[in-house]
């Protein structure tokens, strides 16, 4: 566990790098050029160093272990980062929107276009290479944070390729309208991505059931037969930030011992966490056979033959 902290640590630490370097690179390039289809870059990466600083934050936090105030750990504080990340996103559309009216109404003459646009084309080089490694750890880690930072970078590098060439295409054409539409259609890519962003966060922070995939891994487990384990009902999961949560009602024959059943129990949770090591909390609601009960609604209350 240790081991895996240091590796997002080190990735959020590598984004921050790079937030600077490449926020530095695109606001000379548009005090050189005036362009607003840099500047559009340039505020985009501008939120980039707060997401970094928050993500760094995010899974230092997550890897601390549970404590009396916290005891089901502090994992979701990844899935907040992400949603503020996200909700900084959307509010950078409106300055681009902003700059871009005003360069349509009050047109000014563009300069240095080749400079600004070496220094775009680097600044991308840094994002695309960061948010390859990033995306790497976060995907071998489960880490939201790092994987909302990762496919926000993966955007930036996507909507800079498209201001880069519509620049160079303002400077050979000398078609000045076309600056301010570049940074229009940035700002329609961008809040694309914020939304989805904050929509997964949501998922996580609301307590959404695992995907359906993994649910039927787990149900796989359940279904295997095991001596008196008569079936089971109940099942509820959900995740905060890389850590999933499954709880469920087992039914056993009711001359069952103490000391049995929990036996049980350990073989059943060690199959379930075998699923994603190191990152599964199991809670088992044993009950005899004839006694049967729930506390949540029907819909979740199906009895499954084990």
């Amino acid at each position: 566990m240790v081991n895996d902290a240091m590796k997002k640590s080190h990735a959020a630490a590598l984004s921050i790098a790079a937030a600077f370097t490449t926020f530095g690179l695109n606001l000379i390039a548009f005090l050189l050029t005036g362009s607003a289809g840099l500047l559009s870059v340039a505020l985009e990466t501008l939120v980039n160093v707060a997401a970094a600083l928050m993500t760094y934050l995010a899974v230092r936090i997550s890897a601390r272990p549970a404590d009396l105030d916290h005891r089901y750990g502090h994992e979701k504080v990844e899935d907040l980062s992400a949603g503020i990340e996200g909700m900084l996103i959307l509010a950078t559309v409106i300055s681009i929107v902003y700059v871009s009216i005003k360069k349509f109404i009050y047109p000014e003459p563009l300069h240095h276009l080749g400079t600004g646009i070496v220094l775009g084309g680097a600044s991308a080089l840094v994002n695309f290479l960061t948010a390859t490694v990033m995306l790497r750890v976060a995907r071998r880690e489960d880490s939201p944070a790092l994987d909302a930072d990762a496919h926000h970078l993966l955007s930036d590098v996507l909507t800079q390729v498209g201001v880069l060439a519509g620049v160079a295409l303002v400077w050979l054409t000398n078609w000045a309208w076309l600056d301010p539409l570049i940074g229009l259609v940035v700002a329609a890519s961008i809040t694309s991505v914020g939304l989805k962003i904050v929509s997964r966060s949501g998922e996580h922070l609301l307590d959404f059931a695992l995907p359906p995939e993994e649910e039927k891994k787990i149900l796989e487990v359940l279904s295997k037969p095991r001596p008196n384990a008569l079936n089971f009902h109940a099942l509820r999961t959900r995740k905060a930030g890389n850590r999933r949560f499954v709880e469920f009602h087992l039914v056993v024959p009711g001359e069952m011992t103490v000391e049995e059943a929990h036996s049980l129990c350990n073989d059943i949770e060690n199959d379930i966490r075998a699923l994603w090591p190191g990152s599964v909390s199991v809670t088992i609601h044993v009950e005899p056979k004839g006694e049967e009960k729930s506390d949540i609604t029907q819909c979740d209350d199906e009895v499954i033959s084990m």
